[in-house]
């Protein structure tokens, strides 16, 4: 694996209020897998593999980390050295009272290109009635004048699912395929559960893990930018009614 230095990405480093005002009995104390994130690409060239793990980023505050990419990542076959994708911005934020929230861009080589994003996991002290929330954006942009498409590989064809308990399923969101017909041009799309700004939903039980990935296809020397959050939070009465946003952690695409 390569990882070349020589530009810094810009990245929008801001997270929207995740709890308002709101005090959520959740102890600050929790157990962040190490590697937090794996970054995956797959194509006719083979696999490559980037992990970042926690001393990679930093503890911002009690029970909070943060990640930003430093440099251009390439992926490359460990056995061959052939060039097979591009990481080119990343970051994400964890806070262990639960959230998982993280953003990319990368761009597939000269084949159509798998990506694999693992955010996760995320242990915490037992929820007992826990709700929770889920939402995330793709963006697809042509990279060689002929249009471009990402195809959600996650169940029933979406791109970002998220789980929790060790494989329970919460939601899979954006549903693809996601298409570009015009050269050098950009679609985006997004998505959330439950619908409607703040809402959450409750889920089947105590919750005490939670996890998130991307799995998704690019077409070859197109890019996609993604950003996604998923939060488990306790319920207490009248949560829902006060309508908290959840924001995402923008990511700005360089070209």
């Amino acid at each position: 694996m390569n990882v070349c230095t020589e530009a810094e990405p810009r990245l929008v480093r801001r997270l929207a209020a995740l709890v308002g005002a709101v005090a959520l009995a959740v102890p600050a104390l929790a157990d962040i897998s190490n590697p937090p994130i794996i970054f995956t690409a797959t194509n006719a060239s083979g696999t490559g593999i980037y992990k970042v793990s926690l001393e990679d980023g930093e503890w911002t505050s009690e029970g909070t980390w943060q990640w930003f990419l430093p440099g251009v990542v390439n992926f490359v076959d460990v056995d061959t050295g052939a060039h097979i994708a591009k990481l080119t911005q990343g970051s994400s934020f964890i806070d262990q009272d639960p959230v998982l929230s993280g953003g990319f861009s990368v761009v597939a080589g000269g084949s159509d290109t798998i990506f694999t994003i693992s955010f996760g996991s995320l242990g915490f002290p037992t929820i007992n009635s826990p709700i929770g929330r889920a939402s995330g954006g793709m963006t697809v942009t042509d990279g060689d004048g002929n249009g471009a498409t990402v195809t959600g590989m996650q169940p029933g064809g979406t791109m970002y699912h998220t789980s929790y308990n060790f494989g329970t399923a919460f939601a899979s969101l954006i549903t693809g395929p996601l298409v570009e017909p015009d050269a050098w041009g950009s679609e985006s799309i997004s998505d959330e559960y439950p619908a409607g700004a703040g809402n959450f939903v409750a889920l089947g039980g105590p919750a005490f893990e939670m996890f998130a990935e991307w799995r998704f296809k690019v077409t070859a020397n197109d890019s996609a930018s993604g950003t996604g959050v998923f939060v488990v939070i306790p319920a207490p009465a009248g949560l829902a009614s006060l309508g908290l946003g959840i924001g995402l952690l923008g990511v700005r695409r360089r070209r």
